[in-house]
């Protein structure tokens, strides 16, 4: 509940089980109406909280084979921030075209066009974190599903591309 009101995310809800009398006491976003339900109203109490935060579901029960499966494919321009912010080693990839990286891009972000990405994994530490983004996020979504299909477990997608980074976290990054 916490994460959602400051706006951290994405946040994932794995549970794989309802909402009960004698568990009830240990559910802190459910009261009596939640009996019987559980993560899809989990989902709206968090949107209630911040409309904006996005939630994933998981109906499942978190063990160790899936806990690293369930890590987050997208992260917000505020948390990417947050990331760099406090030295968090991370590698950017801009899947953009050599014309739109003339334009804007973020610093210490490496390009990578989407037709050559292929390469790029060839060389690539499949257990760093990758931050990849492009213009609105579509073509970076594309890239981290890709990467995730080749074990690329940290690839994470920057919602709304370097467009929401400039509208939210850096002005001074050039809009097209």
């Amino acid at each position: 509940m916490h994460l959602a009101a400051v706006g951290l995310g994405p946040l994932g809800v794995v549970d794989a089980d309802a909402v009960e009398l004698n568990n009830l006491q240990r559910q802190v976003l459910h009261d009596m109406d939640s009996v019987g339900l559980k993560v899809a109203l989990a989902e709206a109490r968090l949107r209630a909280i911040n409309p904006h935060v996005h939630v994933a579901l998981h109906e499942a029960r978190l063990t160790s084979a899936n806990a690293r499966n369930s890590e987050p494919d997208e992260i917000t321009p505020w948390a990417l921030a947050a990331r760099v912010a406090s030295g968090a080693t991370l590698s950017l990839l801009d899947v953009r075209e050599p014309y739109e990286w003339s334009i804007a891009r973020l610093p210490e972000a490496r390009l990578v066009p989407l037709d050559t990405l292929p390469d790029v994994v060839a060389t690539s530490d499949p257990s760093a974190e990758l931050i990849v983004y492009c213009h609105h996020g579509v073509r970076s979504a594309a890239a981290v599903a890709w990467l995730r299909e080749r074990g690329f477990a940290c690839a994470r997608n920057l919602t709304g591309g370097i467009d929401r980074w400039s509208r939210e976290v850096d002005p001074s990054t050039r809009r097209y």
